[in-house]
């Protein structure tokens, strides 16, 4: 992710941080992404969007 908006349970930016997406939600007209940052072992979410760009990776096992 490039210039990453701040998560759930974060108070800081993500900036240029790699993410893994997990999931994601509808809540009404509002989209959450799923996500592991790497800083901790919690699954935290960002909404849709926020963010300039990503880099999409797909990994099948």
């Amino acid at each position: 992710m490039y210039n990453g908006g701040v998560g759930s349970g974060n108070s800081n930016r993500y900036g240029d941080h790699i993410v893994t997406f997990m999931g994601y939600k509808k809540v009404g007209s509002n989209v959450y992404v799923y996500i592991h940052d790497g800083w901790d072992t919690k699954v935290h979410y960002i909404t849709f969007g926020n963010w300039d760009d990503v880099a999409a990776t797909r990994v099948r096992t």
